[in-house]
C-alpha cells in the first residue's frame, strides 16, 4: 500500500529518542506564543507548546477511540491515516518550538564564565 505522507511529515510522528525532563518540560510549556502574521490572527489566542501538545494529544486519543471501538480496521486505519495528516502542520509547529528550546536550553550550557 503506497503512503501519501512526506518523510518530513513521517519523520514528525514517528517517537523521538530523546527524553525531556519536567523542568525542561516546564519551560517550554511557559513559552512564548509563536508569532504570526498579521493575517492570520484570530485575536487573542494562545498558540503555545502547551496548547499546541493538548490539541495533538486530542487529537491522538481520539484515534485511539476509533481504533478501540470500530470492528472495521481498514476504516479506522483510514481515519487515523487522515487525523495524522490533517495534524500534520501542528506537528510540525511543535517539532519547531521543541527544537527551538533545546537550542535555548545547549545555549546556556556554552555561556561565557563571569
Amino acid at each position: 500500500m503506497g503512503s501519501n505522507i512526506s518523510s518530513d511529515t513521517q519523520e514528525l510522528l514517528e517517537p523521538q529518542d530523546e527524553d525531556l525532563t519536567e523542568t525542561d518540560l516546564e519551560k517550554m510549556l511557559n513559552s512564548q506564543p509563536i508569532e504570526e502574521d498579521a493575517s492570520t490572527s484570530t485575536g487573542n489566542v494562545t498558540f503555545n507548546l502547551k496548547r499546541l501538545s493538548e490539541g495533538l494529544r486530542m487529537a491522538n486519543k481520539l484515534c485511539d477511540f476509533f481504533m478501540n471501538i470500530d470492528p472495521s480496521m481498514e476504516r479506522s486505519l483510514n481515519f487515523k491515516r487522515q487525523t495524522a495528516n490533517a495534524t500534520a502542520a501542528y506537528r510540525y509547529e511543535l517539532y519547531e518550538l521543541l527544537k527551538t528550546a533545546k537550542q535555548g536550553k545547549i545555549a546556556k550550557v556554552f555561556k561565557p564564565l563571569p
